[in-house]
């Protein structure tokens, strides 16, 4: 039995419901819109992976571990880093009504057994998704920096999915990562675990 503690403000921390160990299955999550700028409000949902959702994945760094911010999932508390934050912040504006695989949010960090299983499929999961974003921060990129056909929306650069994206990466991210100085996680060279 699951026991936790409620805070002093009414408010549970989050504690995941298993996926299906018989399955494939993933977790995506819905950003909900809204007016309020301090409030991230999300919700996690289990898909099966052989069902083929629609969805876009999120390619970020985690950032500095010691500055979290809250998030709402499923109403509950959720700690995130900055980065992430400002990712999903940007997103809710961006992209609403989308869906999002995002591993720190929809991989349980703290289950070694799901996590080893999600490490494995990872490489499909980024190759389903439609899009898989590269979120390089909050640090302003001018669109003369940016070659080609790739979104200059603030900092965020959807990639297109697999052969596309590592032309995409080595056309338009990585110069733009030498000459500003940003570190850019791409899925095949980030490192996971």
């Amino acid at each position: 039995m699951n026991q936790f503690v409620v805070n002093a403000d009414g408010r549970a921390p989050f504690v995941y419901s298993p996926l299906d160990p018989s399955k494939d299955c993933i977790r995506l999550l819905s950003v909900e819109a809204s007016r309020n700028v301090t409030a991230l409000q999300c919700r996690l949902t289990h898909v099966n992976f052989s069902d083929r959702p629609r969805y876009q994945a999120l390619s970020y760094m985690w950032g500095d571990e010691s500055e979290k911010k809250l998030i709402l999932v499923d109403g509950k508390k959720f700690y995130v880093t900055r980065n992430l934050y400002d990712a999903i912040h940007f997103l809710r504006r961006c992209k609403p009504h989308c869906l999002f695989w995002i591993d720190a949010i929809c991989i349980n960090q703290d289950d070694v057994h799901e996590k080893n299983r999600q490490i494995r499929i990872m490489p499909h999961i980024y190759f389903r998704a439609t899009t898989v974003i590269a979120w390089l921060g909050t640090k302003r990129i001018t669109p003369a920096l940016v070659r080609g056909n790739a979104l200059a929306c603030a900092a965020c650069y959807p990639l297109m999915r697999a052969g596309l994206a590592v032309r995409k990466y080595n056309g338009v991210l990585k110069p733009l990562q030498e000459q500003q100085g940003l570190t850019v996680p791409f899925p095949d060279t980030r490192t996971y675990c």
